[in-house]
């Protein structure tokens, strides 16, 4: 998630296999920027699970799938 936000940052029409390269590589960094990104997609990750709750429990089964769908990208 996090390389394909920062590959679609700018306006560019094309993509470059550097640039894919360079944004995985800023995105895998354990250190900086890669791990800033990490940290405030667990906090997105929070909120939209606080979000499909109702009395501790999850609302529906298109929740519990956008529930597995933010766990697979955030693995």
């Amino acid at each position: 998630m996090e390389v394909s936000v920062e590959l679609t940052r700018t306006v560019e029409s094309v993509i470059s296999k550097e640039d894919v390269k360079r944004v995985i590589e800023i995105v895998m960094d354990e250190e900086g920027k890669g791990k800033e990104m990490k940290e405030k997609a667990n906090e997105i990750a929070v909120h939209m699970r606080e979000a499909t709750l109702e009395k501790g429990e999850e609302k529906g089964s298109s929740l519990r799938a956008m529930n597995d769908f933010v766990t697979t990208i955030l693995q």
